[in-house]
């Protein structure tokens, strides 16, 4: 489906708008987006994202702003990659209305079911175990790529074999990893994804249990009671997609560090191609955690205007020190974050 068809794929016209943004890109070209809300109960999707980029003409960044919270009333889009696509919008407020039209270079549209981050546990579905399933053939020898062997603490241990398949399209990764106790495999698990990231330390509760964190997907978290050896497997939903899989984008963890005085964990990480960030969570319930976490990056930062990468340092008695674009440190009372749960 082109970029025309998918304009034309459900009725926008009358459709309430929440979000509009007109901005300058490197005072040559501008841009504008509209995050709006379909009217059809029926319809699979509730939500719509559209822009438009390389706009050829100037227009009037703050007086488009002001229509924030308003109503589309018509829409057009017209033309082609090759010769430049023509767009007609018409959108009012209780301010009063504007019409907009322009030609530019490149224009798209996506729907969504939802907006935001939706934290359901995708890894106990059937449709992620399905997928789980198309990925057993790699484990066998003529796909063996390498073995890596992590030493975790005393005496525990992390063997990891990787295998790839590799086609004319794509490269498929996924790994087996068995978790050891003085040599002897525990407990072993599959990660599906070509990233897998694996820890060298246990997290020692403060409720007496020790834990071991690891990843079966590119997304979410896992961990286990190495005594126990009960676990816990997550995957969120995530962020809507239109492409088919299982889960979309969420925040990808690298690397995590617990507050035994809080039970809080600092997640080092980013979402896909962005800036690194440090989301905190709580987690007095490993095998059962609250997935909401809060970004120190917005907290700080929201307009992502003032720095980009932000890295954890340390946990003090009421806040937390983070590196700031690696030659700045900065404290983060827990109080003034963690308010964010109760907003």
């Amino acid at each position: 489906m082109n970029d025309i068809e998918k304009f034309k794929q459900y009725d926008l016209k009358d459709t309430t708008y929440d979000y509009i943004d007109c901005y300058v890109v490197n005072d040559v070209f501008c841009g504008l987006n509209v995050h709006g809300n379909l009217n059809d109960e029926k319809c699979e999707y509730h939500h719509y994202n559209m822009c438009f980029n390389k706009i050829k003409i100037p227009m009037d960044m703050e007086q488009i702003n002001r229509y924030q919270n308003g109503r589309l009333k018509d829409i057009s889009v017209t033309g082609n990659k090759d010769d430049g696509f023509r767009v007609y919008v018409e959108i009012e407020n209780p301010e009063g209305g504007i019409v907009l039209t322009f030609q530019c270079e490149n224009c798209n549209i996506v729907f969504l079911r939802y907006r935001g981050i939706d934290y359901t546990n995708v890894y106990i579905t059937d449709k992620y175990k399905d997928l789980v399933k198309q990925y057993l053939y790699l484990e066998n020898e003529k796909y063996f790529l390498e073995e890596n062997v992590v030493q975790i603490a005393n005496e525990f241990s992390l063997v990891e074999k990787i295998y790839l398949h590799t086609d004319n399209i794509r490269r498929i990764y996924m790994s087996r990893n068995f978790l050891q106790r003085n040599g002897k495999i525990i407990y072993s698990y599959l990660s599906i994804d070509g990233h897998h990231n694996s820890y060298k330390e246990l997290i020692y509760h403060r409720n007496g249990h020790r834990y071991y964190p690891y990843h079966v997907d590119l997304y979410g978290i896992s961990y286990i009671d190495v005594d126990t050896l009960e676990k816990y497997n997550y995957i969120p939903r995530g962020y809507d997609n239109n492409y088919g899989a299982v889960c979309g984008e969420s925040f990808i963890i690298t690397n995590l560090y617990y507050d035994p005085n809080t039970n809080l964990v600092a997640y080092e990480g980013c979402y896909w191609a962005g800036p690194s960030d440090v989301m905190v969570g709580d987690l007095t319930h490993p095998l059962n955690f609250n997935p909401h976490l809060i970004s120190v990056h917005e907290w700080l930062d929201p307009e992502y205007e003032e720095f980009d990468d932000i890295d954890f340092e340390k946990w003090n008695e009421n806040s937390l020190t983070v590196k700031i674009d690696s030659n700045e440190f900065r404290d983060v009372k827990l109080n003034s974050l963690l308010a964010r749960w109760n907003n």
